[in-house]
Formats: structure tokens, sequence, C-alpha cells
């Protein structure tokens, strides 16, 4: 029995042996294979992350375009600004041109209206001196009155002593009947 167990030990140890030993083979295969790999070149290209030179050149490259874009937009930006602006400049200048001239016109019928009413008051200050020298005693006339009021209020009393006349005693019950009596 103690030859049984001392062979079973012995053939237990031989198969963890010849484990350990594929495991280390196993490990060999995999950096054998990983070798011949690398010797052979493959075909696949795998980016290099370790940022190589190369690679921030063109990544300077990039934002340098980005940046040279960005440039040429902002300065079509900026033209088309400068003719909306140039525009708007056309524009108000045209408005003060168009008010100035309004303007013109407007004080040009000002002294227009103002020259009427001078040769107006003119034209009536001579009909008037001609009419003062035309008066005279010989030829004036009464002057026209009106007198207004209720019945009764004596209205043609006043007309007749104003004309030194008795309107008043011809008239049935002293009412008037007439208009200018």
């Amino acid at each position: 029995a103690a030859k049984a167990a001392e062979e079973a030990a012995a053939k237990a140890a031989e198969e963890a042996a010849a484990a350990a030993e594929e495991e280390d083979e196993g490990a060999d295969d995999w950096e054998n294979v990983a070798d011949e790999w690398d010797a052979e070149g493959s075909d696949i290209e795998i980016p290099d992350i370790g940022g190589g030179d190369d690679e921030s050149d063109e990544d300077e490259d990039l934002v340098e375009k980005e940046r040279r874009k960005e440039e040429a937009e902002l300065k079509k930006k900026g033209i088309e600004k400068a003719k909306r602006d140039a525009a708007a400049e056309a524009r108000k200048k045209e408005i003060e041109a168009m008010e100035a001239q309004m303007a013109e016109e407007a004080d040009k019928a000002e002294r227009e209206a103002e020259m009427k009413k001078l040769e107006a008051r003119k034209r009536r200050m001579e009909r008037e001196a001609e009419e003062a020298a035309a008066r005279s005693t010989d030829d004036l006339r009464s002057p026209i009155c009106c007198i207004m009021g209720h019945v009764d209020t004596g209205k043609t009393k006043l007309l007749d002593k104003i004309r030194q006349t008795n309107v008043q005693s011809g008239e049935a019950g002293g009412i008037t009947q007439q208009i200018g009596a």
C-alpha cells in the first residue's frame, strides 16, 4: 500500500510538472507568434497613440487650416458689413439731401407767401391812400346803424331821437310794423 501511494504521488508530480511545462510552452508559443508577426510586417496599420511628431504636425496643419478658414469667413462677413454700412450711409445721405431740398422748397414757398402778403398790403395801402385823397365833406354818407332788441324795449324811440323824427307816433298803437322805420 505504501508502494502504491508512492507511485501515485510520483505520477501526480509527473502530471504537475507536465502541466507546468505546457503552461510555459503555451506562453512561449504566444511570444513566438508575436515575434513572428512583428518579423513578417503585417498589412494592418495600427495608429500610434503615443503622439509622435508626424501626428502633431498634421494636427497643427488642421488647426492652421481651420484658423485660415475662420479668417476668410470673418473677412467675407466684414466685407458684407462694410457694403451694408456703405449702402446705409448712401441712403442716409440721400434722405438728408431730400430733406434739405424739401426744406429749401418750403422756405421758397414761405418767401413767396410773404411776398404775396407784402404785395397785397402795398396794394391795400395804395387803394386806401387814393380813397383818402378822394374824400371830401360833400361826399359823406350817413353811417349804417343796427339796433337790435326785444319787443317794447325802445328801439324805434332811439332811432327817432338820432334822426330827429317821430315815426313812433304815426304807428297804430305805437308798434312799428316796418323795417327801417
